[in-house]
């Protein structure tokens, strides 16, 4: 698929100004949240999720606010309409030590698209590393890692996700 039309295919889903939705239900809704809150206060912030709660936002430190989800997201658009420079701009602001494994995938995706390979390629072992592992997704499907599929390394990268994929298939198979 075309990175634009791919790109395109994610923006179909956001919801227009003004529409409501359901954003919060399970875990996350507000009975159950403010049952957790009461029972245990956080310790310090938490780290940034796409699922954290409004309320959960006006806890969090300054460093964690500054997750980067659409820093990276408006980055990886700038970096698409060949905007580079605005885009590594963007992405040097995103504090990635409050990001976890698949948000740190994404953000390697922004850095492969902008043209910062070296910094996309670690990215990309940071998030297989701790078990962010789309291994089909690395290799073949995601249009915004073609930079990454011919740099030096990114067999190691395959052959890392590959290894965690198979560790997982066969600590269900038994």
């Amino acid at each position: 698929v075309d990175p634009l039309e791919f790109l395109a295919r994610v923006l179909v889903h956001i919801p227009d100004k003004g529409h409501v939705t359901t954003r919060y239900y399970g875990w996350d809704a507000n009975r159950p949240r403010g049952m957790r809150e009461k029972a245990e206060p956080p310790a310090g912030g938490q780290p940034c999720s796409s699922s954290s709660s409004r309320s959960t936002r006006s806890r969090v430190p300054p460093a964690a606010a500054r997750c980067g989800s659409s820093r990276s997201f408006r980055a990886l658009v700038a970096a698409m309409q060949g905007h580079s420079t605005d885009a590594l701009t963007l992405l040097a602001t995103v504090d990635i030590a409050t990001l976890d494994g698949h948000h740190t995938f994404h953000l390697s995706e922004s850095y492969a698209m902008a043209g910062d390979i070296e910094r996309a390629m670690a990215l990309a072992f940071r998030a297989v590393e701790p078990g962010f592992y789309p291994y089909t997704g690395i290799t073949r499907r995601c249009p915004f890692y073609a930079p990454l599929r011919e740099a030096a390394g990114f067999d190691l990268l395959a052959a890392k996700a590959a290894e965690r994929v198979a560790q997982f298939d066969a600590a269900f198979a038994s």
